[in-house]
């Protein structure tokens, strides 16, 4: 059971964070993964580095023939 200490402790780090500009928000990405997304409240397109495919080569026709080419191979 959480006490009212602890959660009166996590609340005023939290706060501390938010105050000393250390808190990170999270963005709502509002497009498919890829090297720039559309982020929720902006107009422009944003540079991803939040994924492992910030450089978009999950689509990559190459990457995904021979990723493909190694499944049929090694299952």
């Amino acid at each position: 059971m959480i006490t009212d200490h602890f959660k009166t402790q996590v609340h005023g780090k939290l706060e501390a964070l938010k105050r000393d500009g250390l808190y990170k928000t999270e963005r709502n990405i509002e497009s498919p993964q890829a090297s720039s997304v559309r982020v929720a409240g902006h107009a422009d397109s944003r540079v991803n580095f939040c994924a492992n495919n910030y450089l978009g080569l999950t689509d990559h026709p190459e990457l995904i023939a021979v990723a493909a080419e190694a499944v049929e191979r090694y299952g």
